[in-house]
């Protein structure tokens, strides 16, 4: 099992693998290029572990990145597409705003990620849609993930 990395302060990523195969990649505010740098750092491990995932992405708190972050993430997924591809069950991007799944979705369908993945509104849909995901391979979510999920889903939406 992996351990909890949390760098940055209240704004960053937090990317939570403790619950593996469930990983919660959780975006607060901008990152800096440092932390998205660690972030790479830190999923490039979990795919040279080599064990399938699933990954929930919570954009709703997120400002976007910069265009050099975003290259790098593009050149880190170009790079490792073969093992994402064999190795991710699924991603789920959670964006509240109809504006933010439309223009994810108009990106992934022209340039289409290495795993299956899907945009939703919220958490429960997420979890509901990644929970199909592990269940095709004979996995589920592990409880402890479960706290962390109803502590996800609580925190207020930042529309309101």
């Amino acid at each position: 099992m992996l351990a909890v990395v949390r760098w940055g302060s209240v704004m960053g990523y937090e990317l939570v693998t403790e619950h593996f195969p469930f990983i919660l990649n959780l975006l607060d505010g901008q990152a800096t290029l440092e932390e998205s740098n660690q972030f790479r750092a830190e999923m490039q491990e979990v795919l040279d572990r080599g064990n399938l995932f699933v990954q929930l992405v919570d954009l709703r708190y997120t400002i976007p990145e910069s265009t050099e972050q975003r290259k790098l993430h593009s050149e880190f997924t170009n790079k490792n597409k073969d093992k994402i591809k064999s190795l991710s069950l699924g991603c789920a991007f959670v964006a509240p705003s109809v504006l933010l799944r439309t223009v994810l979705n108009f990106i992934m369908f022209f340039s289409p990620m290495p795993c299956q993945h899907k945009v939703v509104k919220d958490i429960p849909e997420a979890v509901k849609w990644l929970e199909g995901q592990l269940r095709k391979a004979d996995m589920e979510i592990p409880e402890s993930a479960r706290p962390a999920l109803a502590a996800l889903e609580a925190k207020p939406d930042p529309r309101e």
